[in-house]
């Protein structure tokens, strides 16, 4: 028995004592009780989490498990400056796509199939309008994905919620 203890008990014990030292609990005067968590202890957590799954923290938001493969490619200097069908000006270099179906300003988790290199992009455009591909990524978008000098590469796209 004291066997199991130390190797199935203790451990449980430790994940729970290390977890509430995380947390302050304070309580509300409605009689809810809402936790804090500090931003030293959310940064130990965040060294294991990658850029895009650290930008999803930041933006508050999680994956809805709503994937989709496709082709992909980018667009860039000659629309640079024109208007989006989010009324914006498209830029670029910032981090956006066009897609012909989802609601703009939904927000994608883009991963290249070829290096597994993961980038959040925001959907502020109409397009693309060429047969197999169901999403133009901006020049910016494309270099982050390590995609700007092949042109048209093979992706996932996860469609992302609020948390």
């Amino acid at each position: 028995m004291e066997n199991f203890y130390n190797k199935v008990i203790n451990p449980w014990l430790l994940v729970l004592v290390l977890s509430l030292s995380c947390l302050t609990i304070n309580k509300v005067s409605s009689g809810l009780v809402t936790a804090k968590v500090y931003a030293r202890d959310l940064a130990l957590a965040e060294w294991t989490l990658s850029d895009a799954e650290k930008t999803m923290l930041r933006m508050g938001l999680k994956r809805s498990h709503n994937v989709r493969y496709t082709r992909a490619s980018w667009y860039g200097k000659y629309f640079h400056g024109r208007q989006t069908a989010t009324q914006e000006l498209f830029n670029r270099h910032l981090v956006t796509a066009a897609h012909k179906t989802l609601p703009l300003g939904t927000f994608l988790l883009v991963t290249n199939l070829n290096n597994e290199e993961q980038i959040v992009v925001r959907v502020n455009d109409r397009g693309p309008y060429v047969r197999g591909r169901e999403i133009d990524l901006s020049e910016g978008a494309a270099k982050l994905l390590g995609s700007h000098d092949g042109g048209v590469i093979t992706i996932r796209y996860e469609v992302l919620v609020e948390a």
